[in-house]
């Protein structure tokens, strides 16, 4: 059990690197996902059935924009990379596990930015992609499973950047977006399931860079964003839930490009932010919280 966090290395190698806590305030050293490498935010999810284990989605690190993932039993020691077949993406993927498979959503890699989804049910041969129909993001998409449906969040593909969400019962046919009300921002948002409602954490559509949540107890009406009380980030931030609390992980907002973390038990009043012990990165994290033995 603990938190998992999956990040790119902040130099010129791109190394996809994780590291992990068991109880979020003291951090081991980073590990590295075999000799994998990505030029965009890692996305990492975990099974215990169909595709079992941890896997990690990305994209390759050259031209090809080609999607990869990697497999672990134990989120330390990954398999080599395999390809999602056929499908490449301008932006980082994100990874879900709905009905004992593994789905992983994108922007399409061309002028469109179409969103496409594509399932998995062992983690490595994977079905065609098919569209959120009518819907299209100039940044990465969220996933999470919420009322036993797959939920997918972006930012509008217009000048708006208003945040949405669309839902589908079995990923193929999804609904009509619909505004996450009067909320925006200039990066990617992150989705998580806690107190059995659904939350969205997103940075500011303004220069504060400050972090935001909000909640929907249907995945329509949402409450007005809160602040993470003093914490900013220059990119999209992560959730994830442990222990009863809603966790952020996400880059400082400095030259430093830290990774830092911060938690709620509620989702309103924030801890300080603790910072990933040595560990930076250039681009978003990835987040996982895990109860019980693996």
């Amino acid at each position: 059990m603990g938190l998992h966090i999956a990040f790119v290395a902040n130099n010129n190698t791109n190394s996809l690197l994780t590291t992990y806590s068991g109880n979020g305030k003291n951090w081991g050293g980073s590990t590295p996902v075999g000799s994998e490498s990505s030029k965009r935010s890692p996305a990492m999810a975990f099974a215990s059935s169909g595709p079992q284990g941890f896997t990690l989605g990305f994209v390759a690190n050259d031209a090809s924009n080609q999607l990869l993932v990697s497999h672990s039993a134990d989120g330390v020691t990954w398999k080599p990379s395999t390809p999602v077949q056929n499908q490449s993406s301008k932006a980082a993927p994100a990874l879900a596990v709905f009905e004992n498979k593994l789905w992983i959503a994108f922007v399409a890699n061309d002028a469109s930015n179409q969103l496409l989804v594509s399932s998995s049910a062992d983690g490595v041969t994977w079905k065609p992609s098919t569209p959120v129909q009518n819907q299209s993001s100039k940044a990465t998409p969220a996933l999470a499973v919420f009322e036993n449906k797959l939920w997918i969040a972006f930012v509008a593909n217009n000048a708006s950047n208003q945040l949405l969400v669309s839902h589908s019962a079995d990923g193929v046919t999804w609904s009509g977006s619909k505004q996450v009300t009067a909320q925006s921002s200039k990066a990617t948002p992150a989705l998580a399931v806690f107190e059995s409602k659904l939350w969205i954490a997103f940075v500011a559509n303004n220069a504060s860079n400050q972090l935001l949540v909000s909640q929907s107890a249907d995945g329509v009406t949402w409450k007005p964003s809160t602040k993470v009380q003093s914490q900013f980030s220059k990119a999209a931030p992560a959730l994830a839930v442990f222990e009863s609390k809603l966790w952020i992980a996400f880059v400082a907002n400095d030259a430093s490009n830290h990774v830092l973390v911060a938690h709620s038990a509620h989702g309103k009043n924030w801890s300080p932010s603790i910072e990933v012990k040595d560990q930076s990165s250039k681009a978003a994290p990835a987040f996982l919280g895990l109860a019980g033995a693996l």
